[in-house]
């Protein structure tokens, strides 16, 4: 079976993510997509999947309109309208700049590709994902909004999108390339801290006991622990948080290193 690497880009790594207005990090995210091309070129029956969050582009949308968990009315299509045009921005941009270094991705909506269903994700058109990794393409999505239950809108996550991948896929690696460089005890990190170099899922667990987030205008999603729980009970992959401001770590991690947090559960 062909090795698959599930690669969340962070809407943080990719996007000026606490800016007031949405702009993208080209400078580095042409550095990673020039990282991507060049593993592709020595590894080319590796099998990607690109996903990315929504940075400064999705969340302050999602968050001024309250699209998670509404029940949709007329009125609601606005928000929605608004939140998964900005992400199909992102998006677009996004592939115009790995495509520029030879880096073969498909953008994809994810409005369009995902739904859900009592709380899982449902993938509409799986035959075409399937086709695009198969024949050597790389599908490319983002975290956007997705219908819920056929009446509800809702947030699904890159993160949640990532965990939705591996559980479909045996033995993928999972990839969160994140601004921090790993999973720490405490959030924010303490100055001269180390993130914690492996994690199971008793640890994980204790983690999230008791850990509660309150989205913000900056991410609706979770952050960190958002991630944790969406990774929580994915046995049989190699999970890997690490800082994906540097091209370097990314260029370890997909040689087989531990740049940062490893999760085996």
């Amino acid at each position: 079976m062909a090795r698959t690497i599930i690669l969340k880009l962070g809407g943080s790594v990719i996007t000026n993510k606490h800016g007031d207005t949405p702009a993208v990090e080209t400078a580095r995210v042409r550095a990673i997509a020039r990282v991507l091309g060049n593993f592709r070129r020595k590894n080319p029956n590796t099998r990607i999947v690109l996903l990315h969050g929504g940075g400064s582009f999705g969340h302050p949308l999602a968050h001024r309109y309250r699209i998670a968990g509404a029940r949709i009315i007329p009125a609601s299509w606005r928000g929605i309208a608004a939140t998964t045009n900005a992400m199909r921005e992102l998006t677009t941009r996004l592939a115009g700049i790995f495509l520029g270094r030879g880096v073969p991705v498909v953008p994809l909506q994810t409005l369009g590709m995902v739904a859900l269903a009592r709380g899982r994700v449902a993938f509409r058109n799986a035959g075409l994902i399937k086709t695009i990794l198969a024949t050597g393409g790389i599908p490319l999505l983002g975290g956007d909004i997705a219908i819920a239950d056929g009446i509800r809108s809702a947030i699904v996550s890159a993160d949640t999108l990532a965990a939705a991948f591996a559980a479909v896929i045996p033995g993928a690696s999972v990839f969160f390339a994140t601004d921090i460089t790993g999973v720490f005890s405490h959030f924010p990190p303490a100055r001269g801290a180390r993130p914690i170099p492996f994690l199971n899922q008793k640890m994980i667990r204790t983690m999230l006991s008791g850990k509660k987030t309150s989205p913000s205008r900056h991410d609706v999603t979770g952050g960190m622990m958002g991630k944790l729980r969406a990774v929580e009970y994915l046995h049989g992959h190699r999970i890997l948080i690490f800082d994906g401001r540097d091209p370097r770590f990314l260029a370890r991690a997909l040689r087989g290193g531990f740049p940062g947090t490893v999760i085996r559960l």
